[in-house]
């Protein structure tokens, strides 16, 4: 079988199947790559993509990859990729003829994972579920300097996106329509934050949730391996709307949102994140999540420009780019420090005691964020923002950057700020809820540093059971100091941890109070009111022999 030459179906099998390829399957002295070749020529822009090394296809009711299955090969070829498999038959006479005939499941498997098929697809490195804005130059500090324009429905080669087709194109609207219009379907949710300023009304958390909105729609303004800070929807109570507000920041831009439960099995949660980032999702939504949220794992895809995963099912892995943002909806939930630093929090609070007491004006449910007219307009005030954040001249956010996120925050809270919403990048603490374990940490450090100074000293030490003490007696890192109270020797109380409280406690304490070394050289500053400094450190060579150790320094 030459693969040069490339034979149509004629005759019989032409009338019914139609003048296609002709694609001779693997036979006696023949080999499968010769087959994966003619395959390659013939759907190769067609339709059909890959993701590192794993072949794709986007699915248009989804608006995501899907991954070629050998399963689905079989027949996508006929349907979508309009070539014929053939196989050659002898008849009595011992003339070759030859049968159509659908690809069998062992030489689809062959084909899409051979080296003559799926390297020379076309990769898509991220994908668009609607136009959205895309640059394809940026300075070295990863700014953006080329123009701004829509992406166009397909695969753009150059920035190597696909983006699915939408019914009409944007209106055209001015920065003060789009900002009036946002206004106006965010103004009845109960955001804890509300306040008026010159006949204005402004929320921290409707900035964030303006910058979260932006962060999906205008995400190819960032150059690929920029890191996205995600969002924590929180609330006092149930039915408060922050699982609403999440699908209007999702919805209008992917199509769809697609929630799922807080894995806290690291396998669970990694197969999820392996899905996700294989076909090319924009987000990933942990709903509804309860408790204390701290995840190495979740930690380290955030902070992951590419990701390497397994294929769901299957013993190979892949690497792509990551451009999942992480969301979490919960109700008065807690993170770690690691959690908090990588997102943004909108805070919601319902004053009514009884859900069924509170009277929403305006309804907004998934039904009204499905239709059409509704998500074109919002994805028209989103486009209203950046030509606005364009022409102003692409000013940077002048609120805190998040270390790490610099790009985005820069970006994603300069539009923010040029639509008139305030500063979505401010530090907020939220009662009960967020990073309760570094205000946990200082108050800690606080007390134990006011012991010893109301004693007269300066430098002092303590046990780690005095530290357990003193956190428990503080009402602090209840979320994990469980144990009991117990008598010792002379009378003295000491709180019991249980042994797995007390392994994670124990290591909390151990990354604020660094041992010190020969020259004390590693020691946790603490600066407390108008400058005084704490140092906070541990001594000792084994961990049942550690000594913490304080230090105060007054201004």
């Amino acid at each position: 079988m030459s693969v040069a030459l490339q034979q149509v179906l004629a005759g019989h099998l032409g009338v019914r199947f139609g003048a296609r390829p002709a694609i001779p399957l693997p036979d006696d002295d023949e080999m499968l790559s010769e087959t994966a070749s003619l395959l390659l020529q013939n759907v190769r822009e067609k339709g059909i993509y890959r993701r590192d090394s794993v072949v794709v296809y986007p699915y248009a009711p989804k608006r995501r990859l899907e991954m070629m299955t050998a399963q689905t090969f079989r027949t996508w070829v006929e349907v979508k990729g309009g070539v014929a498999c053939v196989k050659t038959r002898y008849d009595r006479s011992g003339d070759p003829y030859q049968v159509v005939r659908t690809m069998p499941k062992e030489v689809a498997e062959g084909v899409l994972q051979s080296v003559a098929f799926w390297p020379e697809l076309p990769e898509i490195a991220r994908v668009a579920a609607v136009p959205m804005p895309v640059v394809r130059s940026w300075d070295d500090d990863g700014w953006p300097t080329g123009a701004i324009d829509l992406l166009q429905p397909g695969y753009d080669h150059q920035a190597e996106i696909f983006t699915f087709d939408i019914p009409s194109s944007y209106e055209e609207m001015t920065l003060a329509e789009a900002s009036e219009y946002l206004r106006s379907i965010y103004e009845h949710f109960p955001f804890s934050d509300w306040t008026e300023v010159g006949g204005v009304r402004n929320s921290r958390s409707l900035a964030v949730q303006i910058a979260t909105a932006l962060g999906q729609f205008a995400r190819f303004l960032l150059p690929k391996g920029t890191l996205r800070l995600g969002t924590i929807y929180n609330a006092n109570s149930q039915r408060s709307g922050k699982s609403l507000l999440l699908k209007m920041s999702v919805i209008p831009v992917a199509g769809e949102l697609a929630a799922q439960s807080w894995k806290s099995d690291d396998d669970e949660l990694r197969k999820a994140l392996d899905s996700e980032v294989l076909r090319g999702s924009s987000y990933i939504v942990f709903d509804n999540v309860r408790g204390h949220v701290s995840s190495p794992t979740l930690e380290g895809f955030m902070t992951s420009p590419t990701w390497t995963g397994r294929v769901l099912g299957e013993s190979r892995m892949f690497t792509a780019d990551n451009d999942v943002t992480v969301y979490l909806t919960g109700n008065e939930c807690t993170t770690s420090t690691d959690i908090n630093h990588r997102c943004l929090f909108v805070d919601l609070f319902v004053a009514e005691a009884a859900i069924q007491d509170r009277k929403v004006p305006r309804v907004i449910d998934d039904a009204w964020l499905l239709d059409w007219k509704n998500r074109r307009k919002i994805l028209s005030a989103l486009w209203a923002i950046v030509r606005a954040w364009d022409q102003a001249g692409r000013p940077r956010a002048t609120g805190k950057l998040r270390n790490g996120f610099e790009r985005w925050c820069g970006i994603m809270g300069g539009m923010v700020e040029v639509a008139g919403f305030g500063d979505a990048l401010g530090e907020v603490e939220i009662d009960g809820a967020g990073d309760t374990q570094d205000r946990d940490l200082r108050l800690l450090v606080e007390a134990l540093a006011l012991e010893g100074y109301e004693k007269g000293l300066t430098t002092y030490e303590f046990s780690f059971q005095h530290i357990v003490n003193r956190a428990k007696e503080l009402e602090v890192f209840d979320w994990l100091l469980d144990g009991k109270w117990i008598d010792r020797e002379g009378g003295e109380k000491a709180f019991q941890l249980k042994p797995d409280c007390q392994t994670k406690f124990s290591r909390i304490i151990g990354r604020a109070a660094p041992a010190a070394g020969g020259e004390m050289a590693k020691r946790r500053l603490y600066v407390f009111g108008a400058g005084d400094r704490v140092f906070f450190w541990r001594s000792g060579k084994t961990k049942n022999h550690y000594r913490y150790c304080i230090e105060v320094s007054l201004t």
